[in-house]
């Protein structure tokens, strides 16, 4: 089961219904997807346009995604909601 981390800092277990694809990530994350990957195989789906757009950090996601050696520390962070996907999950959705 995959989690959205909101701009508020809460967090909630969310699960497609069916196959796991774009089009159920791209609601989530209000948006087109980007997937940042990490070396676990694990990835965070977010949206690919939130910084032009400028929409809100997401600090709860970020220090997450900083904690797993995603995201560097000099990066402009994640931004939006934020879907964190398993190692499972990632090949689920190839």
């Amino acid at each position: 089961m995959a989690t959205l981390l909101k701009i508020d800092g809460s967090s909630v277990e969310v699960e497609p219904g069916g196959p796991l694809t774009v089009e159920w990530l791209q609601g989530l994350v209000e948006g087109y997807v980007e997937l940042v990957r990490c070396a676990d195989g694990s990835a965070f789906a977010v949206d690919e346009d939130g910084g032009p757009r400028e929409v809100p950090f997401n600090r709860v996601a970020t220090l997450l995604a900083v904690a797993k050696g995603c995201v560097s520390v000099g990066s402009f962070g994640l931004r939006g909601p934020v879907v964190f996907l398993s190692a499972a999950e990632v090949r689920r959705f190839r």
